[in-house]
């Protein structure tokens, strides 16, 4: 019996903290929110989506309701049904993307809905947490019986699309963010070693991490070449500009003080796997028949998805626990926060190691909230910016998922340069960054 006490206070206490009222933003509720979406969205593509459209013997003899979902799962995916392989192939592809859609439709319309109420009202997004959590569930299992079509309209693929390539340009932001923390990080232990040789070996290990992200970038870059030999005037221009605006980027880098070379090569390497990407959904050139840039890619699929969601983790990670992010994306709940109080200014944890994962449980609001979080000040209220975050890492779940949002994506130039733009416009971002402070050396870019 006090064992079962015991527990039940364990559960109760673990749901308040994960879903109860929090007199913080509420920032971590939501990462919790998408890292529960990007689950989903796995789950349903890779077995629930074939079971639901008939695979499962159990679903499909469901009276009435086995129909219904059978029907709304292979809607639309039916053109591709044939004797033939590939076709059979494209077909569950089709289906296994309809799932995808399904979750990613729900996340993306609740972080806009949260957009725009919290810039309004900054208090809505610590608020009502087990309501959203529920709300969220019911729609996603709602979503089951509606027809595929409704998930993929050309308007709903092409806001994955556009909102994709802004994620990439924030992604950027976030991986410039991890390279400086980590660089800041290392030096730090070098400059407080209490030997010469781990001051010394803490420097090494620097320079070992920046030329290993620089030989895989230029190796990665050389096998492109050697795979797209003879495949295309365009796919060699792309490989050729990137290594330029690698080049480019680097030198600049080295040309003044600001910056860091371990940050300029985690960029290089960001840069070839947008590379790697656009390449991908350009591979039926008449002059890449005899090319080995297409079996390349058929024995690497997988390995770019698994890259890309690694890149999508760290980002959700980032989001959720970097105090950086809580600057960033935030201008209520720091000042007072006392995870930070003991903070001096202009000082951080290089790693946000120090934050919980949730706000500490004799902080939750109990209860009806009568006005302490009402009276936020509202003017400096940016929380926004965190829902927007989100929805943008949830667009990039569905294309990296999906191939671009497409069953058929090889050979379609508009993805392509979807990718490519977007990769020059980070790479120019990131330029801009050490050149502003010497063009205008009288503002604090700090």
């Amino acid at each position: 019996m006090c064992l079962g006490y015991c527990a039940c206070q364990s559960v109760a206490s673990l749901c308040q903290s994960c879903c109860g009222n929090t007199s913080g933003t509420g920032r971590k509720r939501s990462v919790v929110l998408l890292a529960v979406s990007i689950i989903l969205s796995v789950l349903f593509q890779h077995k629930w989506a074939a079971d639901l459209s008939g695979g499962n013997a159990l679903v499909s003899h469901i009276p009435y309701l086995g129909t219904q979902i059978t029907n709304a799962w292979t809607d639309g995916c039916m053109e591709f049904e044939d004797d033939d392989t590939e076709a059979e192939s494209l077909k569950e592809k089709c289906i296994s993307n309809a799932g995808v859609y399904r979750v990613n439709f729900i996340t993306i319309l609740f972080f806009f809905i949260m957009m725009v109420t919290t810039s309004q009202r900054a208090s809505l997004n610590s608020q009502a947490w087990p309501t959203k959590y529920v709300i969220f569930t019911i729609s996603v299992l709602l979503s089951i019986f509606v027809p595929n079509s409704y998930f993929s309209s050309r308007l709903f693929l092409g806001i994955t699309r556009l909102g994709a390539c802004l994620f990439i340009i924030f992604q950027q932001i976030v991986l410039i963010d991890l390279a400086y923390s980590w660089n800041e990080s290392w030096v730090e232990k070098s400059t407080n070693a209490f030997t010469e040789k781990e001051r010394i070996s803490w420097l090494l290990a620097i320079l070992a991490c920046t030329l290993c992200l620089y030989g895989t970038s230029l190796g990665l870059i050389i096998t492109l070449f050697n795979y797209f030999s003879g495949c295309g005037a365009l796919n060699q221009f792309l490989i050729s500009m990137t290594l330029a605006l690698i080049i480019v980027a680097t030198a600049v880098q080295l040309s003044g003080e600001e910056g860091n070379l371990l940050t300029s090569s985690v960029i290089s390497m960001y840069s070839v796997y947008l590379l790697i990407e656009a390449l991908s959904h350009h591979l039926n050139d008449d002059t890449c028949d005899d090319s080995p840039s297409s079996s390349f890619f058929e024995n690497h699929e997988n390995i770019q998805v698994w890259v890309g969601m690694s890149f999508t983790i760290l980002s959700v990670i980032w989001t959720g626990w970097s105090w950086t992010e809580d600057r960033v994306l935030t201008t209520i709940g720091i000042e007072d926060d006392p995870n930070h109080s003991n903070k001096k200014n202009g000082e951080r944890p290089l790693d946000g190691l120090d934050i919980p994962l949730f706000e500490d449980q004799n902080t939750a609001v109990q209860g009806v909230v009568v006005g302490s979080s009402d009276d936020i000040d509202n003017s400096n209220n940016e929380l926004w910016k965190l829902n927007l975050v989100l929805m943008l890492i949830s667009c990039w779940v569905v294309v990296i998922l999906t191939g671009w949002a497409s069953v058929q994506t090889n050979g379609d130039v508009v993805y392509l340069w979807f990718i490519i733009v977007s990769q020059w416009f980070s790479i120019a971002t990131y330029i801009w960054t050490l050149l502003a402070p010497k063009i205008f050396p009288d503002r604090d870019f700090s």
